[in-house]
């Protein structure tokens, strides 16, 4: 059985809510570079 730790689900997430309340797209590409040097 696979794992995952989540944290695409996590960053995507919050990208949409970020979209939500400021009407900007996060850049998520950085930030999923850095959440995985930080945990991976």
């Amino acid at each position: 059985m696979q794992v995952v730790n989540g944290l695409g689900m996590l960053l995507y997430q919050a990208a949409e809510a970020f979209k939500l309340w400021t009407g900007k797209d996060m850049p998520t590409k950085e930030i999923w570079q850095a959440l995985e040097q930080k945990y991976n």
